[in-house]
């Protein structure tokens, strides 16, 4: 997908990741106490979490739902059911993204 992204110019800027974090932070404030037993589990402060463990993941995620839409979009797909949407990109990435590592999960399931 990164390479779908790059060839197509989409870009997470900084200011998405920053209200995706900021969304993250509220969604954890509900569940505080989880959140400071998996922060205390794993040896790191909150800071830690949000400015250095997170930001990769949640960068990932808003690219892969960029790249998502917009290929959605091209196909004029955005109006359609989630169940059209989602076997509409299951073909595209059949035919379409590059495996760069062997996910012996992954094949299997968009090769049947």
């Amino acid at each position: 997908m990164l390479s779908y992204a790059r060839e197509n110019g989409i870009e997470v800027s900084k200011e998405e990741l920053k209200e995706h974090i900021s969304y993250e932070k509220n969604v954890w404030e509900s569940e505080k106490e989880i959140f400071e037993q998996y922060l205390s589990g794993r040896g790191i402060t909150e800071e830690e979490f949000f400015n250095e463990i997170a930001p990769p993941s949640y960068e990932n995620t808003i690219l892969k739902n960029k790249v998502r839409n917009h290929i959605l979009k091209n196909a004029g797909m955005m109006e359609k059911d989630n169940e059209a949407k989602q076997k509409y990109l299951d073909e595209f990435y059949k035919e379409n993204i590059k495996v760069l590592e062997v996910d012996k999960d992954f094949i299997k399931k968009y090769s049947e």
